[in-house]
Formats: C-alpha cells, sequence, structure tokens
C-alpha cells in the first residue's frame, strides 16, 4: 500500500532537511524532514513502517499544510529490498 506523507499544522513552510532519501526503510515515528515556517520548526515523522517509495519535494522547496511531500511503500514486496 502505498502512505502519502503530508505537511500538517503549517499554513506555509520550508522543507529545510531531508533526514531520509528514496528507497531507504523507515519505522513509523522515524524522523523524515525538518520543516520550519515563521513560528515554529519541527520534524515531519513517518506516518508508517515501509520503504520511501519517492520524495517529491526537495530541501528549500515551500510547502503548504496537506501538501503530499513524500511517500511511503507499505507491502512486503517493496520492503524485502532494503
Amino acid at each position: 500500500m502505498l502512505i502519502e506523507v503530508k505537511v500538517a499544522h503549517v499554513l506555509q513552510a520550508t522543507l529545510l532537511a531531508w533526514h531520509r532519501k528514496a528507497g531507504e526503510r523507515v519505522a513509523r515515528g522515524d524522523p523524515l524532514v525538518d520543516v520550519e515556517s515563521d513560528k515554529v520548526a519541527l520534524a515531519i515523522t513517518a506516518p508508517e513502517t515501509g520503504v520511501i517509495a519517492a520524495i517529491l519535494k526537495p530541501e528549500g522547496a515551500p510547502v503548504a499544510s496537506g501538501e503530499v511531500i513524500a511517500t511511503i511503500e507499505t507491502s512486503g514486496t517493496s520492503a524485502a529490498h532494503t
């Protein structure tokens, strides 16, 4: 199953630094990327365990609340090639 990683709790922000790359395995709750707005800096964590299928926004990109920034594949076949 493909899970979307979304920006939450901020209206406008900038992606600062990805902690993982596409193809890397992540566990639920692992930090994925740091995000900064004019009021807060926070880390977006993995919503599920799996493999990062795609990173859709690069470091330095502006993002908005609800925007999909990455996808995680949770099926057994993708997770097997870690």
